[in-house]
């Protein structure tokens, strides 16, 4: 073999990884996407009531998803440091609940 054959051997071999590489990101990519459009559909208050308290409903939905995160096991770090705080507080507000959503969504791309 020659050093043009190796070499061409090795990029067609990177080529052939980057593009699965590619595929999966694409796939990944396109679920976070759906993911943070859901939360933001979900949403049912406006631009004025982000600092608002949630409601005990509100509550308990979010008290939900905090615990499918850490049955997932997501919640590490300054990220679980962040929910746990969030969890202990009386007042919730709906600016920090979303916050903590969207936090959520591209955590689980990255798991």
């Amino acid at each position: 073999m020659n050093n043009n054959t190796i070499l061409d051997n090795r990029w067609k071999y990177t080529d052939d990884r980057l593009k699965e590489y590619l595929k999966v990101y694409k796939k990944v990519s396109a679920r976070t996407q759906d993911n943070i459009q859901d939360i933001f559909n979900s949403i049912s208050y406006g631009y004025v009531d982000l600092n608002k308290p949630i409601s005990a409903i509100q509550r308990k939905k979010f008290n939900r998803v905090i615990d499918e995160w850490k049955e997932n096991g997501l919640l590490n770090g300054y990220f679980k440091y962040r929910v746990e705080e969030l969890a202990k507080k009386r007042y919730i507000t709906n600016e920090e609940v979303l916050e903590v959503l969207l936090w959520g969504a591209y955590v689980n791309e990255r798991s």
